[in-house]
Order: C-alpha cells, then structure tokens, then sequence
C-alpha cells in the first residue's frame, strides 16, 4: 500500500516556505452508524443470535367452560456475527521525523484516528448499498430490501416486503407509499405490527431534496396542499459514504431496528521503533462487524 517515508520524498515539509501543511480531515460529527445501529461490544470471537416470532391473535373462546386455546412461539432464522480486522501501519525515518518544520508527520496519530472512522463508516454504508445485491444475503436467505422476505412463524404462509416493487427515486409521493408499506408490515404470524419510521436516510446528492420535502409546510406542487409527512416528525440523516446516489431508506427507532455494529476491538492506535534502522512505525487496528438480523423497521428504494 505505501513505502517507507523518507525526508527527500516530503520537501514541503522542510521548507521554510510553508508554514503548515493541511490533510483531509473528518468533521466533528457523530457518526452515522451510531445514529442508526445498535452498536454493541464483543468479548468472545463471534456471536450468535436469533428470534422468536412472538404470538398470534388470542381466539374467542367457544362457550361458557371452553378450554384455553393453545399457541406458542416459533424460533427464527439464525444469524452469526464474526468480526473482520483492519489494521495499517505508517513507517517514516528518524530523519524525516526530526526535520518536519510542520509538525505534519506528528499528527500521522491523528490521522490514522480518523482513518478508522471512515472506515467504519464506509463499511456500515456497504450495508445499503448492497441492500438489493444478490451476493449479500441475510440470515432469511434474502437480502437487505427484498419484495419476498419469509414468515418465520411456524406454518404460517406468506412473506413481507420492505421496498417498493418498483424502486423509485425519493419524492414526496415515494416517502408518502413507504411510510404506509412500513406502517402496514406483517410480523411472522402474518399480523399488522404497525410501527413508525423516524429517519429517512439518503447520500449526500439528496440532501437538498429531501429537506425540500420533509421541510416543506406545503406540497412542491402546483396545487400546494398541506404537506401531511412535515407533521409526521420524520428528520432526515445524511451518509456521504453512500456510492449509491439515488437511494433512500425509512428506518425505525434503534429498539425496533436489529441493525448491528459490534465493535470486538475499537481503533487503537501504537507508535514502535524500529531496532534496527530507528524507524518510527505508527500503526492502528480495529475488529468489528456490521449486519443485521430481522429487516423489518427498515424500507429502502435504490434507483441505479
């Protein structure tokens, strides 16, 4: 990936004709996965879970003495999580070190800090991206946003759907047709479940349409009606890590979501020397994992 930082590679650095040198740098925002996903910490090497798909509807007893109707949970689909490591390192000479003039090279720490940030956001956004692709299924054998999701609830027939049929791009009219499908969701008894979305999450090239939208008192359109989805309490969040610039997802509070970011080892940063040549060798690692289990609570649209 890189080579070893010697002072001829770096003159600006050197020169009294800069006085600073600036890198890109992240701004001091909470991360969006932690906005979103329920970010939890490991302590063995995977972990694995799983769900219950809850009770049906209670019948009307039969008559005066009838005996109790019996009904019981089915479990559901199994998911494990395994974390994935990430981990560089950064080697720059004693000399190179000793003449920055900048104090660029001490900041390397710094930067590395914020290279595991937008790494772990980048993998978190990969979760959407990928959310209509074959080859990244769940733990139901579908993927993220599928038309044809599973019941899990013992014979129960059926399957569930958490994107439009046809993806559409985010208007007023798409949110309007995805807030009813979210709030219409069968559980694994085949039962409405209604809950609420409270975030629309979209890539930073739709920011500006979606405040139009949700920010809006009146409907964009000639007839300028009251928009009903500005008194819904719905806010939008931005993922400029999203490559994928024309999707959009409504997604539910973190206690009904079972959207996961398990940390097993959080970034840690380490500076060594080299024995040998003197060498600085900063270095940072992390371990974590991303996925989810259930998709209900989740509904998203990709527009290629």
């Amino acid at each position: 990936m890189g080579n070893i930082m010697t002072a001829s590679q770096y003159s600006d650095l050197y020169s009294k004709d800069f006085s600073k040198i600036y890198y890109g740098s992240l701004a001091k925002e909470k991360p969006v996965f932690e906005q979103i996903a329920n970010v939890m910490n490991l302590d063995t090497q995977y972990t694995k879970m799983s769900g219950m798909s809850g009770l049906g509807l209670i019948p009307q007893a039969t008559g005066d003495g009838a005996e109790y109707s019996l009904d019981q949970l089915f479990q559901k689909y199994d998911k494990t999580f395994t974390p994935l490591e990430f981990k560089v390192r950064v080697r720059l000479t004693q000399v190179a070190y000793e003449d920055d003039t900048t104090g660029t090279l001490k900041m390397i720490p710094k930067m590395l800090g914020e290279s595991s940030r937008m790494t772990a956001e980048q993998e978190f956004a990969n979760l959407f991206d990928r959310s209509q692709t074959a080859a990244y299924t769940g733990a139901d054998g579908k993927v993220l946003c599928a038309t044809d999701h599973p019941l899990s609830g013992g014979n129960v027939p059926g399957t569930f759907s958490n994107r439009p049929s046809t993806n559409a791009t985010v208007t007023l009219g798409a949110i309007e047709d995805g807030i009813i499908a979210y709030k219409t969701t069968v559980n694994d008894r085949n039962i409405r479940n209604p809950k609420s979305p409270v975030i629309c999450l979209v890539p930073a090239e739709q920011e500006i349409n979606i405040r139009k939208i949700l920010e809006s008192k009146e409907t964009l359109t000639a007839d300028k009606i009251d928009n009903i989805v500005n008194k819904m309490g719905l806010r939008h969040i931005v993922n400029p890590y999203f490559s994928q610039s024309k999707s959009w997802y409504l997604i539910g509070n973190k206690e009904d979501v079972q959207l996961f970011f398990m940390w097993r080892v959080k970034p840690s940063e380490k500076m060594d020397i080299d024995p040998d040549t003197d060498d600085i060798l900063y270095k940072t690692r992390m371990r974590f994992v991303t996925s989810w289990l259930d998709p209900r609570n989740i509904y998203g649209s990709i527009v290629a």
